[in-house]
């Protein structure tokens, strides 16, 4: 039985594949390629490309990072997840990080 926060998860989830799948497909569009024109130039399929679009979570980190790059929005990306351009990872990152982050308890 699923609990309330994996099914919270799975659905934050789902919405955030939908969102970049759109995001993704207003950007194939504004540079005017088609699916096939997108797919062949990543190095991948029409139906994975679709799959992207249609917010399919089970698409490979590489294969999404691969039509982001033929887009030309890898460094956009990259940058998102820099913790320094937000103020609230700024604030939790302090003048040294730990090397490695122990378990508690």
């Amino acid at each position: 039985m699923a609990t309330r926060k994996s099914v919270s998860k799975d659905r934050a989830i789902a919405a955030a594949s939908d969102r970049i799948g759109d995001a993704l497909s207003e950007w194939r569009r504004a540079q005017r390629l088609t699916q096939a024109e997108l797919a062949q130039r990543a190095h991948t399929s029409i139906s994975t490309i679709g799959k992207i679009e249609s917010g399919d979570p089970t698409v490979s980190m590489s294969t999404v990072l691969s039509v982001v790059h033929t887009l030309g929005l890898l460094d956009r990306v990259v940058e998102g997840f820099d913790p320094l351009r937000s103020d609230f990872g700024a604030a939790l990152i302090t003048d040294e990080l730990p090397k490695r982050v122990r378990r508690r308890g």
